[in-house]
């Protein structure tokens, strides 16, 4: 590798200043020793340069090959000038070199030393090593011939080395233990070859450099040490990485050296700093993460001794004070080695030491510095900290996510409570240990029968540890996971699942959570939050398989931006329960993290280098053949469930194995660990010597084997053993007790020559030896020398046996006889040997193991501390096998006591706190001067007193007075206040001070009260207090201090308004004056509202004291008061209801137009209010009823200004709208709170709430949302607008100006008594006034249109409104509208009224008629009497479009099936039998023809129409008969005539020469001014018609004669309808005087036939024409509603008609006739004329959408367009693609409408009030006016979204928040208020209320005002995005804390 690639380098490693020769000098363990012990600097310096000489390769010149006989490979020893007993000892070897990255020779020194012992030792030593080297390895150990007497190293620069050198001794031969002939042959026994092992493999060499010797001469500890090739790779890689490696390959190696290098190649590196650490760090942030903490802790300490070795290299030192230190260093060594000879170490790691350790990093990344890095935590403390880090409680981790586990009865028993006495963490966590003892036992048997428990905790993790994607896989997932990769329970994965939910089930139910909740919670957070803290450059983490996918997908997730994540470990010692990792798994991750951060930074690319370490440096070649026998199986039975790699091999061989066959178990031990004499003496192993079983139910039988031959030594089950390493292994009964059992004979199919019959193999059956084969490779991976199997049950070990030595790898000993006991197996330790196992054990939490291992080296206190730890751990078991309670609880004692003898009083005190006795357990901690957790176990205890004492000792006087308090010693909490005031929390304090306050208030002792509240240092604080809790002290404390103004507020503001009305006047102020009317005012109000809400109960008793009030108050008020307006307008409202109470119906009257004229609103209404309510006491007049009609209106214009609002019709002065009727109803603000409204417990608008979870009751008021008051006012507007408006209209029935016909008789009616009918003479005046009004009444209904199309009303209530305006609108026709007769009808009168009717009342009008008349005609085609009367209304009310629907629907052809089948009221249509069209067909043609201007044509089809009409009379519905049979409705034959009058006008306008005739002026407004006018001009195309005229007008004759025919003989009941004939009869006489004759000649004959009104008689015997003329003159002006007029067309100056007597209507042009019309019409007509005219044109434009085009015709070309506008619409509704297209459209409109609907159910009221508030904001043009100037228009528009979406968003979550803390405020002062509130609740109300008031409260307060468009609108002017955005993320931040703060507080309250 050249220079510019290391990017790394070691410390020590060989460096350019050392100034090398050619040669590396590598420097073995001893050589170091040996320099540790040179006492001066100048041997040190000495020492260097020889070896720095030797480096030079000038050998000769230093004459330093002098040679060690009798050595393979010659071993140099050079002997120091100057110093003759310091010798080095060295050769030449080859290995790997970092200088020139390749494999060259090298120097090896292996001594430095004076002493001989010393010396001869490594010279023996070595002559063993020598002799196991291969000659290709001795000729490359060969010395080359030097070149100018320097001798050059040879390199070998493609030679890869294997590491292997192969012993000798067993080249070609077979290892035979009990012959010693091969090891005397080569000098070499077993226990050389180990020494072999040792250097060669266990030993390290260290690269000479200055470096080393300087840190070495500063006593540095520790250093880096020649690596090969391989793991100098890992070290110089700079990407992330992944290291696998069997055990002992050296992987924590390559990490920390790694890590090392990498931390100090960045001293001078600009690296960021923290962002909460202002420190400028020049050292990379590292993290190392692994689960084991000795691991954690082993590489800590290895970490820093290297990195403080490396430190020291930099320190710079004067030589004579090197010297000095060296000597010092020297001294003290020596000291330190007599002292630990002569005593015993007890210097060992407790749990709390760990625990302390780690409690120095905090709990959270975000509060890491960089003095912490690098870090070393243990995955637990990671997730610990990670918890920290996001908030999460740790007490609530287990899963949220529901299962879908079966409830059955038949599991109960496998969910039953679990014991609850500890509330440790440790007794929630669930690990295998756990999951055993506390869930496995509790399901059935059936399952812990047919499952392995361990295989089933670790398929858990399958299903929930290994997609990162979900939180655990669903049962098609899981049963879908590849066999291949995860065997076990292949085929009953469905009973796993079902154990895995109920798993779940019971887990959640308990609190607890394993680990895979931890994470999946953790990586829930991480989603949504950054992790913060400093930036991590790298992450390494150490034996990884001890994982799961998902804390990988975590971390990755947390570090996405670190520089490289390190991995390292070994998926064959995968035995951690509940671990499913695979390698594979954990690659695809890491491809996938490192493919998406390249994604996001184009500037990395960077892949995953994986990297393999096959060479073993712990044990030799004989174990690790068998290991990887071990392997292979796992390769070959499951491929997929272990990574390949390339065989493991060790450096150098050793003994092989050997397996004990045919012993057994009760006389094993005596039989071979005994001796040589086989006798049964004490056989004891030694402290490097270990027992593995597999697992705890082995053990224990161990055990109990153990009585009859003694304690022979340690005893671990496989798992314990994993990470630990011992000389000697027996590995005890595995294959008896694998759970395996016979499957182990799956393993001989792999044998070729095995015979037939094994079964096959099948991942069904044996999927468990996946897991087997992997607790066997750790086993056999455990020792370094030597290993012994032994099985008592030899069929089932028989198998592995068979294919170990098929394969050669094992020694097999059948026979005492065949075990060689010169070497003893047993080899006794020393009690410092035996210490230190145990104080490794104690460090591991062994304590069993660490017992056996003090009793055998003598250290009773390390046995003592050991058993105490013992006993806790067995408590703890106890606890969660779900032991007695008493039983707990005493083995929990017994262990605090064996804590307590050992001197450890902290461990006994958690020992008692963990079964809860924490007064024992204070006690133990005041032993151990813990006094604050003293006190705390106290306040556990409920010794408040004790508690208070230790804190008062501690000046901790916050704590002393909150136990003091809870104590109830209350007047030491006072003296401690009063005396320490300044030292205790203030906020503590002010809740401590509230709380003895109410105590003693609660008690009346005056004494105490006094000096409580003496606590309050101000007079406010004070105040606020007894308002909150004594109010009647409170008014007496105003009173004294006479402060009446604040006492009436303070009534005011609870409520109590008469009281602080009386309470103001005593203030004797002006401003109080006013402020007491306005309470006074309050209750008059409250008092009329509860009368219009209840009408049954009509009280006025609040207001009896209303007179004795105004006395009192003008005598406090002062002059200059009394002039203000505000004065004015107050005493005004109070004379209002003075009034009220009177019945003064003037004064009322008086105060209302007040009040409008001022326009004060709010007065107004209850003045309008007070005057409906008062009644007339005599018979209700017109006059009344009109102005009663008009308030009425008024009223609901008042009214819908509120509800328009409240239905977002008006979007216009919203806010002032609000307030006006918040003040009308009596409702106040909440302070500080927009969204909260406050009204009177006695409003009755009260019970119109809703009261839910948004309401609360405070004092004397009710809480509500602002939204649902509004609400309420709604309801209560829409209820009494809807019971005025419909009293109304049933009362109007009763008046009859509006309810009744005039009498035929007027005024003079002999019955008037007994008439029902109006008794008026009917001039135009009095038409007028009765339409006017029965109009303004009709119109009055109307406004409830409002609130039905807004459904603001019930289902009834519509229907009674639908009812009565319908009602309504038939009297409207039938009484006033329709046409009746010349004396009682006056046409200018009804069109005059029905233009100036308001848009809503037309508009209403024509929809009844519409849906009531029109919708289904053509379902009705035989109601003539329906269809006249629909079309002559929409021609009174000039609806054009209602004319065309009615065209549409009687254009509609039936089909006929049969001939016959014709009904009444259709005709054939186009003389085709077939079909049928309805006769309606030929009125709606008179109408279209007309439009169209074919006139001719309509005057057929009308004619057609009337034929029919009249031979069809009873069949077409013409004569109505109701139930009293003589009352017979003519309204139909009224039409009818009218009809026929039209008709028979249209043929004097086209029939007459000049249009001159004679026709009635009602003829021409009816027919001609109120429809068209176009007919009275005449028209060529008409003149071959005018020959037809006298026959034309015969047919009218024949006609009108008919239907008299058919009347006359119901004369009384239709002689107006004859009456009418008669006078059409005569006009057709005047006009043409061919027919005169036919006429007089029936008047004949009716005159001798008929009895009949004096009138008709009359007309029948007047003969001559001219008299005729003069009556019917006078008849029509009999009441001055109508006149006879000539009516003549002059053009172009033609002769005129003259005549004195008759009124001449002349025009040439439309215009003109209008004109001329304008001049004979009623006077009362001609007085409204300017309005009616100026309300027409308005009306008609307003309805022009409508209608498509006006209905006032002006000239001939607006006639044409108007037909060709026809004509189109004609076309399109006659095509069926339009009917189709209409379809769809409603369809649409349906949805749209239904869609509507279901969202103004759904939606959230606040959040409309909300978003419409800001919406008006942003529609606000003029608010943005400078921002764009500035920033442009996009940046507002985007500002404007954001006010619109985020900012109502988070506004509408802000007031939700404060709407929940109002209510728990509420909730809370109640509770506080309730005198039976114990201690204990009421101070945690206090606390609550506190921070509720103090942080929540005011928080939320300051997030609404900062986004307020109203408290803030000038900062959102500027549309400053950026710091929107900033408010948001504060708001945001807000919402969360008071989240969390609420459940917290909900849990209790």
């Amino acid at each position: 590798m050249e220079e510019k690639q290391r990017i790394f380098r070691l410390p020590f490693e060989f460096n350019n200043t050392d100034n090398l020769g050619p040669w590396d000098v590598l420097l073995s363990e001893d050589a170091v020793k040996d320099m540790r012990e040179l006492e001066s600097i100048e041997t040190i310096e000495l020492v260097m340069k020889t070896l720095k000489h030797i480096s030079s390769g000038a050998w000769d010149k230093y004459k330093f090959r002098q040679k060690v006989p009798s050595h393979n490979v010659p071993v140099y020893e050079v002997v120091l000038p100057g110093n003759e007993n310091l010798r080095i000892l060295w050769n030449v070897d080859y290995e790997f070199s970092i200088r020139c990255y390749s494999h060259t020779q090298l120097v090896k020194v292996w001594a430095v030393s004076s002493n001989p012992e010393q010396i001869q030792k490594v010279l023996d030593n070595l002559a063993i090593v020598h002799s196991t080297y291969t000659d290709e390895h001795n000729s490359k150990c060969e010395i080359p011939d030097g070149k100018n007497s320097i001798t050059l190293p040879k390199i070998f620069e493609d030679e890869i080395r294997d590491n292997f050198v192969l012993s000798k001794k067993f080249e070609g031969k077979e290892n035979n233990m009990n012959t010693n002939d091969d090891n005397e042959d080569f000098g070499i026994d077993d226990d050389k070859m180990l020494e072999v092992h040792k250097m060669l493999v266990t030993n390290k060499f260290f690269p000479y450099s200055k470096n080393l010797f300087w840190s070495l001469a500063l006593d540095g500890s520790d250093f880096t040490f020649q690596v090969s090739k391989i793991e100098y790779e890992i070290i110089n890689n700079s990407t992330s990485a992944i290291v696998i490696g069997r055990s002992g390959t050296g992987k924590t190696t390559c990490i920390v050296f790694r890590q090392l290098a990498s931390y100090l190649a960045n001293q001078h590196y600009n690296i960021p700093p923290s962002l909460n650490d202002s420190n400028e760090n020049s050292y990379k942030r590292q993290i190392f993460i692994t689960v084991s903490y000795n691991l954690c802790w082993r590489v800590k300490e290895h970490f820093n001794q290297l990195k403080n070795s490396a430190m020291l290299t930099k320190v710079k030192m004067p030589r004579n004070e090197l010297d000095e230190k060296i000597k010092e260093r020297i001294k003290k060594r020596r000291r330190d080695v007599n002292e630990n000879n002569e005593a015993i170490d007890n210097n060992m790691r407790e749990e709390d030491d760990e625990k302390e350790e780690l409690k120095k990093i905090p709990n959270s990344f975000r509060l890491l510095k960089d003095h912490h890095f690098p870090l070393f935590i243990t995955y637990e403390k990671f997730s610990e900290m990670l918890l920290g880090t996001f908030g999460i409680d740790a007490q609530k981790l287990s899963i949220q996510k529901e299962n879908n586990a079966d409830d059955d009865d038949a599991h109960d028993n496998e969910e039953g409570e679990l014991n609850p006495l500890s509330g440790a963490l440790w007794a929630h966590f669930v690990d295998y240990d756990l999951f055993k003892k506390k869930y496995w036992p509790r399901f059935s048997d059936d399952y812990r029968k047919k499952l392995n428990c361990e295989l089933v905790f670790a398929e858990f993790s399958i299903i929930k540890g290994t997609n990162p994607k979900v939180d655990y896989l669903s049962r098609e997932e899981y049963r879908s996971v590849s066999i291949k990769k995860y065997p076990a329970f292949c085929y009953n994965r469905d009973e796993v699942y079902d154990l895995f939910e109920r798993y779940e089930k019971m887990k959640k139910r308990n609190g607890d959570y394993d680990s895979a909740d931890r994470t999946l919670v953790i990586s829930h957070a991480a989603e949504t939050e950054m992790l913060g803290g400093p930036h991590i450059h790298e992450v390494y983490i150490d034996e990884c398989q001890d994982n799961q996918i998902i804390d990988f997908a975590l971390i990755l997730k947390l570090f996405n931006h670190a520089d490289n994540v390190f991995m390292a470990g070994d998926i064959a010692q995968c035995i951690a329960r509940g671990s499913s990792f695979r390698f594979q798994d954990l690659r695809a991750l890491m491809h996938q993290w490192e493919l998406d951060r390249n994604h996001i930074d184009h500037n990395k690319q960077n892949t995953i280098k994986k990297f393999e370490l096959n060479v073993n440096y712990r044990s030799h070649n004989g174990i690790l053949k068998l290991a990887a026998s071990v392997i292979e199986l796992l390769g070959d039975l499951f491929p997929d469930s272990i990574d390949h790699l390339s065989p493991e091999r060790g450096v150098v061989d050793g003994p092989q194995p050997f397996i004990f066959k045919g012993f057994q178990a009760d006389t094993f031990f005596s039989d071979v660990f005994s001796g040589s004499e086989q006798v049964s003496s004490l056989i004891e192993f030694g402290a490097s010597q270990v027992i593995i079983v597999r697992d705890d139910a082995s053990r224990q039988r161990l055990k109990e084997l153990n009585k009859h031959i003694g304690n022979i030594g340690l005893v671990l089950t496989v798992f314990e053993a994993k990470g630990m390493e011992f000389n000697d292994v027996l590995l005890y009964n595995f294959f008896t007790d694998s759970p395996a059992l016979l499957k182990w004979r799956i393993i001989l199919s792999t044998l070729d020559e095995y015979p037939k019959g094994v079964q096959t193999f099948s991942h069904e059956k044996h999927y468990i030896l996946s897991s087997e084969l992997k607790h066997l490779y750790v086993a056999v991976t455990r020792a370094r020398e030597h290993l012994w199997i032994f099985d008592e049950n030899a069929e089932l070990s028989e198998p592995i046996q068979v294919y170990w030595k098929s394969k050669k790898l094992v020694k097999v000993i059948e026979s005492v006889k065949e075990i060689d006991f010169s070497s003893n197996f047993t080899k006794k330790s020393s009690p410092s040997e035996w210490n230190r196992e145990g104080i490794k054990y104690f460090e591991q939490r062994k304590y069993e193991q660490a017992i056996i291992c003090f009793k055998k080296s003598g250290n009773e206190m390390g046995c003592k501390l050991a058993q105490a730890y013992h006993l806790r751990n067995v408590a703890r078991t106890s606890f969660v096998n779900g032991s007695d309670e008493k039983v707990v609880k005493q083995k929990f004692i017994v262990a605090a006591e064996a804590f307590d003898e050992c001197s450890r009083p902290i461990k006994a005190a958690s020992c008692y706190e963990e079964v809860r006795m924490y007064k024992e357990a204070g006690h133990c901690y005041i032993k151990g001067k813990m006094y604050e957790s003293a006190a705390q176990c106290y306040i556990k205890a409920k010794m408040w007193d004790d508690a208070g004492k230790l804190f008062e000792a501690l000046e901790r006087y916050t704590d002393a007075v909150i136990s003091y308090k809870k104590g109830g010693n209350y007047r030491k909490v006072i003296n401690l206040i009063q005396n320490h005031r300044q030292n205790i929390d203030k906020k503590i304090s002010s809740r401590v001070i509230h709380f003895v306050n109410i105590f003693y208030r609660r008690e009346d002792n005056k004494e105490m009260n006094e000096k409580a509240l003496s606590l309050f240092t101000t007079k406010e604080e004070k105040i606020d207090f007894l308002k909150e809790h004594a109010f009647e002290d409170l008014q007496e404390f105003y009173a004294k201090n006479g402060q009446f103004r604040d006492a009436a507020k303070h009534l005011q503001s609870r409520g109590r308004f008469k009281e602080a009305a009386y309470m103001f006047i005593r203030s004797a102020n002006d401003k109080d004056v006013i402020e007491s009317l306005n309470c006074f005012l309050y209750l008059c109000r409250i008092t009329l509202l509860k009368n219009a809400i209840d009408t049954t109960c009509q009280s006025t008793k609040e207001l009896d004291s209303l007179p004795d009030f105004m006395t009192k108050i003008k005598s406090k008020s002062s002059k200059s008061l009394k002039k203000t307006n505000r004065w004015i307008s107050l005493t005004e409202e109070i004379e209002l209801y003075l009034a009220y109470l009177k019945k003064n119906f003037n004064r009322v009257n008086e105060c209302v137009q007040f009040f409008r004229t001022r326009k004060e609103f709010v007065s107004e209404f209850y003045a309008v209010y007070v005057w409906l309510q008062i009644l007339p006491q005599s018979h209700i007049e017109a006059e009344y009823w009109h102005d009663r009609l008009q308030y009425l209106l008024r009223l609901c214009e008042i009214a819908f200004s509120y509800i328009n609002v409240m239905t977002h019709r008006n979007t216009v002065n919203i806010n002032s709208m609000h307030m006006n009727f918040e003040e009308i109803f009596c409702i106040f603000k909440v302070d500080d709170r927009q969204q909260k409204r406050k009204i009177h417990l006695k409003n009755p608008i009260v019970y119109l709430i809703n009261v839910g979870d948004a309401s609360e009751i405070m004092d004397n008021w009710q809480i509500c949302n602002v939204f649902d008051v509004h609400n309420a006012i709604l309801e209560f507007l829409v209820d009494y607008i809807f019971k005025c408006v419909l009293k109304a209209g049933q009362d109007g029935r009763d008046i009859p100006d509006i309810g009744t016909h005039i009498c035929y008789n007027y005024a003079s009616c002999p019955k008037k008594s007994n008439c029902r009918y109006h008794h008026v003479v009917p001039t135009p005046s009095v038409l007028h006034r009765r339409l006017k009004l029965a109009c303004l009444q009709y119109t009055v209904l109307r406004q409830l249109d409002i609130l039905y199309h807004h459904r603001l009303l019930k289902e009834e209530q519509s229907a009674q409104v639908l009812g009565a305006q319908r009602w309504w609108a038939e009297k409207l026709v039938k009484i006033h509208i329709r046409y009746q007769s010349p004396q009682t009808s006056c046409p200018e009168v009804t069109n005059m009224v029905l233009n100036k009717l308001p848009k809503q009342t037309r508009n209403g009008f024509i929809n009844f008629a519409y849906k009531i008349w029109l919708l289904n005609i053509f379902e009705k085609p035989n109601d003539f009497e329906l269809m006249l009367k629909c079309m002559f209304i929409f021609q009174q009310l000039r609806y054009k479009w209602g004319i065309n629907k009615f065209n549409w629907e009687m254009k509609k052809v039936k089909n006929l099936a049969d001939l016959d089948e014709l009904q009444v009221g259709f005709e054939y249509y186009n003389e085709n039998n077939r079909n049928a069209i309805p006769v309606g067909n030929r009125l709606s043609q008179f109408f279209s023809c007309l439009y169209s201007g074919q006139v001719i044509h309509a005057i057929i089809n009308a004619r057609e129409f009337i034929n029919y009409a009249i031979n069809n009379t009873d069949q077409v519905n013409m004569i109505i008969t109701h139930h009293d049979s003589s009352n017979i409705t003519i309204g139909a034959f009224g039409d009818l005539v009218s009809l026929m009058e039209f008709t028979t006008a249209l043929i004097f306008a086209n029939g007459s020469k000049h249009c001159n005739f004679y026709i009635p002026r009602s003829y021409l407004i009816n027919y001609f001014d109120t429809y068209i006018v176009k007919p009275l001009i005449p028209d060529n195309r008409n003149i071959s018609y005018r020959k037809k005229y006298p026959a034309e007008l015969e047919k009218s004759f024949n006609q009108i004669e008919q239907l008299i025919n058919k009347l006359i003989n119901k004369e009384n009941t239709f002689s107006t309808i004859i009456l009418r004939l008669i006078r059409l009869l005569v006009l057709i006489g005047l006009n043409e005087s061919t027919i005169m004759p036919k006429i007089t000649k029936f008047f004949k004959l009716l005159s001798k036939d008929v009895h009949t009104t004096v009138k008709i008689k009359k007309y029948l015997k007047i003969n001559a024409v001219a008299e005729l003329r003069i009556f019917l003159h006078n008849d029509l002006k009999e009441t001055g509603c109508d006149s006879l007029v000539f009516v003549q067309y002059n053009q172009q100056g033609g002769k005129t008609y003259n005549s004195e007597k008759i009124v001449k209507l002349t025009y040439n042009s439309i215009k003109g006739f209008r004109s001329a019309l304008r001049q004979i019409i009623s006077p009362v007509a001609i007085e409204q004329r300017a309005t009616t005219n100026t309300m027409s044109e308005k009306q008609l434009s307003l309805q022009g959408a409508e209608q498509n085009d006006s209905l006032m015709v002006n000239d001939d070309d607006d006639d044409d367009e108007n037909n060709k506008q026809l004509e189109w619409l004609n076309e399109i509704h006659n095509s069926p693609e339009a009917k189709t297209a209409a379809k769809k459209i409603q369809t649409w409109f349906c949805k749209v409408y239904n869609q509507k609907k279901s969202h103004q159910i759904e939606r959230n009221s606040t959040l409309d009030k909300i978003y419409y508030d800001i919406k008006d904001f942003c529609q606000n043009i003029s608010n943005w006016e400078i921002a764009i100037k500035q920033k442009g228009k996009g940046i507002v528009c985007k500002y404007n979204m954001f006010l619109k979406g985020l900012v109502v968003k988070i506004i509408l979550k802000l007031t939700e928040m404060q709407n929940k803390l109002d209510k728990l405020n509420n909730k809370l002062q109640k509770i506080i208020s309730n005198r039976s509130t114990d201690d204990e609740e009421l101070e945690s109300c206090l606390e609550l209320k506190e921070d509720l008031k103090c942080i929540y409260s005011e928080n939320i307060k300051l997030a609404l005002d900062s986004l307020s468009i109203t408290e803030n609108s000038v900062k959102h002017k500027e549309a400053d995005i950026e710091w929107l955005e900033s408010k948001l993320h504060e708001a945001n931040g807000i919402i969360d804390d008071v989240k969390k703060w609420i459940v917290k507080s909900e849990l209790n309250y």
